[in-house]
């Protein structure tokens, strides 16, 4: 529930920077530790607000996460009280297609959320698209290209799930006519070669722990590509 949301997961160290919140599910979880390796360079605060299996959406019900809707109501009151500067919201959306007790991504749920996120009055709110899915632990996938091919890949499209990237475009259309900005996980990491494998071009390093959750470097790597000059005060 949302009361298990610590105080310390809003950040309180010099209240007068600008707050970052990142709400939505445990695919918005794994772009923290990169929002972090950011802070490190930029002058913002990070507010945490995820739950697995839980899209950042209002009025949507779900058997396998319960408490999913009174959990979003909750971020949704808090982003009233807080107002923050930037509000980042992520989800797994393939995975929503309402089956396995999971709920199902509805175009029209998510645009009325940012609208109504627009009517607090937040400045700045950043939509991101789909991460990278693999139909094997992505840190094997260097591996079975190389057993393959006996040659290592920058980038890759074999074991890529093709979901998300329908599911991207899905999301980037029911934006058009807000105020948010969509940023694609997908164009950022993926082209006519495949996808990334590797966060550093000179060794092994994977993008994924799993099959599609931020590794560390992943997460900072996508991070750095996406918001260098948002989070750093300027524009988009």
């Amino acid at each position: 529930t949302f009361a298990d949301i610590q105080p310390e997961c809003v950040e309180q160290a010099n209240p007068r920077l600008p707050l970052v919140v990142l709400w939505g599910d445990s695919h918005a979880a794994s772009l923290y530790p990169g929002l972090l390796a950011s802070q490190r360079h930029g002058q913002f605060r990070i507010a945490q607000f995820t739950a697995s299996g839980c899209p950042p959406m209002i009025d949507l019900a779900s058997e396998h996460r319960e408490n999913c809707k009174s959990f979003n109501d909750a971020v949704m009151a808090k982003l009233s009280s807080l107002s923050p500067d930037t509000v980042i919201i992520e989800g797994h959306w393939a995975l929503y297609a309402g089956i396995n007790g999971l709920p199902k991504f509805e175009p029209a749920a998510l645009r009325e959320t940012v609208l109504k996120i627009q009517q607090i009055g937040i400045r700045r709110i950043i939509v991101m698209g789909g991460l990278p899915t693999w139909t094997i632990y992505q840190p094997r996938v260097a591996f079975e290209v190389w057993r393959h091919q006996q040659a290592l890949r920058e980038r890759t499209s074999e074991f890529l799930d093709p979901a998300p990237f329908a599911a991207d475009r899905r999301v980037r259309d029911v934006l058009v006519g807000t105020s948010a900005v969509f940023v694609s996980p997908m164009d950022l990491m993926c082209d006519a070669r495949g996808c990334l494998i590797s966060a550093d071009p000179r060794r092994a390093v994977p993008i994924a722990w799993d099959n599609d959750h931020l590794s560390i470097a992943g997460s900072t790597l996508l991070v750095t590509r996406a918001f260098k000059s948002t989070l750093s005060g300027q524009e988009p």
